[in-house]
């Protein structure tokens, strides 16, 4: 769905968006905290600059209507330079201080799961935006009642990878080789595994190795010999080249996927030809492409990832303030929790038991002609 036409469905409950002063009884605080300076300056700016742009566009539109009262909304905006600790005290002060009814953001798990104490005792929810540690919104199997994202899970890559080569491409037998040792690999592994088999599939090999590669051999030797059509690789880029450049190696020929981390490794590499990676989305998907033009128009710069999903995130927030009981965080929340949009990522339907996206879908990237190409958009629920 186009922005515009995204943008017209909230008309009756528009929002407007100020990071300038004022605020009164009239006025709800909407919440921001990222990297403003440091290594990740740009991209924190790129989710700021997405809210400011969208405030505009909203503006003309008058105010939003929460339970018949009409409100304007003002932004404010805190630097964290992209630092947890500093993401604490940002927390703090804008539920505390500010008195913000949600945040947009963290778009870093190791940001977005430490400040859920302070979400809960304010009751003020957050979106992340860009966090995919799965702890971010549950914990010990009790899904967070404030915290929310606006992105897939990491496990959503494995159980993505496992529908697409099932359903896709046809394949019946598969393999996967992860480090049992890494959080994150291992999460994705074990989505892969469960969603191939439930589907019909064979995992007819499974190798580990260790962080030294001293056994990365041997993986790599069993899963050539069981003669998988699909291999999952759900690595770190480092990994995850070393995996894919000793399969090649040993001759094997048939598909490889990986996790998003495949984006940091040169895709003209020659092992990497041909190869797929899943990722929130790519810029050629034609469903970002009017709000990438208006955002180039805006600021003169492309947006990057962070900025759509920024996007949806701002429309999660105007979507649930429409249904919202009340102009208060817990009632916002409880909103949230029963959210389903078309955002411009993807459709974004809020499991109330994980404060997830269920179903996403994930961009299917390639690598054609040495660069990395949009194939198409999958959600590991297709047929939802």
């Amino acid at each position: 769905m186009r922005l515009r036409a995204i943008l017209a469905s909230f008309l009756a409950v528009t929002l407007l968006l100020s990071c300038g002063g004022g605020g009164g009884a009239d006025t709800l605080r909407l919440g921001w905290f990222g990297p403003l300076t440091g290594d990740r300056a740009a991209e924190g700016l790129n989710e700021l600059n997405t809210v400011r742009m969208l405030a505009d566009e909203i503006n003309r539109a008058g105010g939003v209507t929460v339970s018949g009262t009409a409100y304007t909304l003002k932004v404010i905006a805190v630097d964290t330079a992209g630092d947890p600790l500093k993401a604490l005290d940002a927390a703090r002060r804008l539920v505390n201080r500010d008195k913000v009814i949600a945040i947009i953001g963290p778009d870093s798990s190791n940001s977005a799961i430490p400040i859920a104490p302070i979400l809960e005792q304010a009751m003020v929810p957050s979106i992340a935006t860009a966090a995919t540690n799965p702890k971010v919104t549950v914990v010990d199997g009790t899904v967070k009642p404030y915290n929310f994202r606006a992105c897939f899970a990491d496990p959503d890559q494995g159980a993505t990878a496992a529908a697409y080569a099932y359903l896709v491409e046809g394949v019946r037998r598969a393999a996967v080789i992860h480090d049992p040792g890494d959080e994150y690999s291992k999460g994705m592994r074990d989505a892969f595994v469960e969603t191939f088999i439930r589907l019909g599939g064979t995992v007819v090999a499974d190798g580990t190795f260790s962080p030294d590669h001293a056994d990365l051999g041997s993986a790599i030797g069993s899963v050539v010999a069981a003669r998988p059509r699909f291999l999952f690789v759900p690595c770190l880029a480092d990994d995850a080249l070393a995996i894919v450049t000793g399969m090649r190696e040993a001759g094997y020929g048939g598909t490889v996927m990986g996790g998003r981390d495949f984006r940091r490794i040169p895709a003209d590499l020659p092992a990497m030809a041909g190869s797929f990676y899943l990722d929130h989305l790519h810029p050629g998907d034609p469903d970002l492409l009017e709000f990438r033009d208006r955002y180039l128009e805006r600021w003169g710069s492309e947006s990057g990832t962070v900025g759509f999903l920024a996007h949806d995130a701002v429309m999660l927030v105007l979507d649930a303030l429409k249904r919202s009981e009340g102009a208060t965080g817990e009632a916002l929340a409880a909103a949230l929790s029963a959210s389903d949009i078309q955002g411009i990522t993807g459709r974004i339907r809020i499991d109330p038991a994980t404060h997830d996206p269920s179903g996403k879908d994930l961009a299917v990237i390639q690598s054609v002609d040495g660069t990395y190409a949009f194939k198409r958009k999958y959600s590991p629920e297709p047929g939802r």
